[in-house]
């Protein structure tokens, strides 16, 4: 699957799970800097913890930081992603077009098990 000059590799039943489809699809609007899907995938008042390395506390300083400091990603690798109730994790890696490897795993907390509107995100991000 491509995106925007993105290719994703992701496990099958993402498919076939609503919640993991929603952290999936989310996965490639942090990626692309997809403002319009972030926009309605998360709450005004998001807290966006990058263990490390920054602690965002709304959902314009999360667009912001996104615009600001663009990745050019190339390739979105998902290992797992992981949801119960109104709690998700996904791992993975991204790699740029400079050949720049990262590793992640975002934990998500939802506003509800029902609802797919991001609360919360912490994340743990390495380059290799």
């Amino acid at each position: 699957m491509t995106h925007q000059n993105l290719n994703i590799t992701a496990p099958s039943d993402c498919n076939n799970a609503p919640k993991k489809e929603f952290i999936k699809d989310a996965l490639v609007a942090f990626a692309t800097s997809d403002v319009n899907f972030l926009k309605t995938a998360t709450k005004e008042n998001v807290r966006w913890e990058i263990v490390g390395t920054d602690s965002l506390q709304s959902q314009s300083e999360l667009i912001d930081h996104l615009t600001q400091h663009p990745m050019d990603i190339n390739e979105l690798t998902i290992d797992s992603i992981i949801t119960h109730g109104k709690t998700g994790a996904a791992k993975g890696t991204y790699q740029t077009t400079e050949g720049d490897l990262y590793h992640f795993c975002h934990f998500y907390h939802f506003v509800s098990a029902g609802k797919n509107v991001i609360q919360e995100i912490t994340s743990y991000v390495i380059h290799q």
